[in-house]
């Protein structure tokens, strides 16, 4: 008996352990063999993604000790990698199906790289890409979540800053306050 195109697919998925050029090909090409299964192959892909977790010192650890090793973080890179080939190559009803929950995804992985500027560069370009195949809708959410980040890391730059200055200013205001404390006690000791 044949299996479901979505556990045909979900099984190829489990195989994608890095960027592989081949696994995702093999995944583009089921995913255009069953396109009149197009919802449940991407509803696979996003389970799969969503399943994916983000936990930082899992990942902190497991990049310490096993520097060659793919975190978790790169799992949904990959899947996004997934999503853009079938958008470029299979197009049709995926392209629907993908936009209404790209958002949403991007914004997980995104906001969960901004210390891999590599990972966001990577990000960017799919960004750039997508324009061609999303509507509007979708493309101003993606855009919105990359300067978003980028407004984010200004803002906490900013914050940052503000903060030593006004350390910097106390720690003054306070010798400045020492000081005189300490010449008007020297005065008040010689009258």
């Amino acid at each position: 008996m044949k299996a479901q195109p979505k556990e045909n697919f979900k099984k190829e998925l489990a195989k994608l352990k890095k960027n592989d050029r081949e696994t995702i090909d093999k995944l583009t090409e089921i995913a255009k063999d069953q396109e009149s299964h197009a919802s449940e192959i991407t509803e696979a892909l996003f389970e799969k993604m969503r399943s994916v977790s983000y936990n930082k010192n899992e990942i902190n650890i497991l990049i310490h000790y096993f520097p060659n090793s793919q975190s978790r973080t790169d799992k949904k890179v990959l899947f996004l990698y997934v999503i853009d080939s079938i958008i470029k190559f299979v197009g049709g009803k995926y392209i629907q199906l993908i936009e209404t929950e790209i958002p949403e995804l991007f914004a997980s992985t995104y906001l969960n790289l901004l210390d891999d500027p590599d990972a966001l560069k990577s990000l960017r370009i799919l960004y750039a890409i997508w324009k061609r195949f999303f509507k509007p809708d979708a493309i101003v959410s993606l855009r919105n979540i990359i300067y978003a980040q980028k407004n984010i890391v200004s803002s906490f730059v900013y914050e940052y800053l503000s903060l030593i200055c006004q350390l910097i200013w106390m720690k003054g205001a306070y010798l400045l306050f020492r000081t005189s404390k300490k010449l008007l006690q020297r005065k008040s000791t010689r009258c």
